[in-house]
């Protein structure tokens, strides 16, 4: 997960305009609620679903799940999520509070991220935990236990004091899922680059880090997989740059020196081109990057 800078207005949500899409079905339920003193039996939102606002997610979020940095395909189709969910809080209905959804933000475009299924449905998953051993990976799969993952309709708040009327303003929530548009998850979220299978857990055991880890299934076992295959490209290129350190270090003469620095300056750049907000897994890549970096300039020191 990656921080994602939100561009661009969809026509269709353009709430400003009152003959948009969005404007006339957020004053049709606005004015049911007036009139009536409750909100209707039956909410459609077609609104967020028209062609334009998923191709600009698409570019927003560069085809990729704004969650989990899998890319959409033709075998894995991606959802338009509601960050804060329209129909109903799950956690809310747990605790015993009733909370309509947040049917006021269904059609707003700050409310709207790409995901994939996987993320945004419910899904029995095999979860690894992080910092397992590769006998404990073994002993996961052996048992096949799963656990359910997947956005849905949940969206846990601290205290669970949620925002339940369209008059209030949510920024007063303290929500715990991960905006990728608004915090930046390489804050919250901490990479394990050696073990079997690539796993993130929440840095410094922030609450926001966990929330999302356990939600989205972040270390479900499919996804796991899938980023290691990257991670395995990565720790390859790390041996070649961490074998021309070793010749930096021993190098009999400074230009000798000077030029196997170079050399490894040069492959770090180069590593960068992997960090790029449209490559699959960013996040993991980047702190592996920064973590290569502090490892070769505390080595040159």
């Amino acid at each position: 997960m990656i921080k994602v800078d939100r561009q661009g207005l969809p026509a269709s949500l353009d709430l400003d305009d009152p003959a948009s899409p969005a404007s006339r079905e957020l004053a049709q339920i606005v004015d049911f609620l007036g009139e009536n003193g409750v909100l209707p039996a039956k909410m459609d939102f077609n609104a967020y679903s028209n062609h334009d606002v998923k191709e600009m997610l698409k570019d927003v979020f560069s085809r990729k799940c704004g969650y989990c940095e899998t890319f959409a395909s033709a075998g894995h189709d991606s959802d338009i999520e509601h960050y804060r969910p329209k129909k109903g809080v799950t956690e809310a209905d747990e605790a015993g509070i009733a909370h309509p959804g947040y049917w006021w933000l269904a059609m707003r475009w700050d409310n709207l991220l790409l995901s994939c299924q996987h993320c945004n449905q419910y899904r029995k998953q095999v979860i690894i935990p992080h910092g397992a051993t590769s006998e404990e990976i073994e002993a996961i799969l052996r048992g096949g236990q799963l656990v359910t993952s997947g956005k849905k309709n949940r969206f846990p708040v601290e205290n669970n004091g949620w925002i339940v009327d369209h008059t209030q303003d949510v920024a007063n929530e303290a929500a715990l899922l991960i905006d990728p548009c608004v915090t930046d998850p390489e804050d919250l979220l901490e990479w394990e680059f050696d073990d079997a299978l690539s796993t993130v857990k929440a840095r410094a055991n922030d609450p926001r880090g966990e929330a999302t880890i356990d939600i989205l299934g972040l270390n479900r076992r499919d996804l796991t997989e899938t980023r290691v295959t990257v991670l395995n490209a990565l720790r390859k290129r790390r041996t070649r740059i961490r074998s021309r350190l070793r010749k930096i270090i021993d190098a009999d003469t400074e230009v000798a020196a000077s030029e196997a620095l170079q050399i490894v300056l040069e492959d770090i750049e180069d590593l960068k081109a992997s960090c790029g907000k449209d490559q699959a897994f960013a996040g993991m890549a980047r702190a592996f990057c920064k973590q290569l970096e502090d490892e070769v300039t505390t080595a040159l020191q």
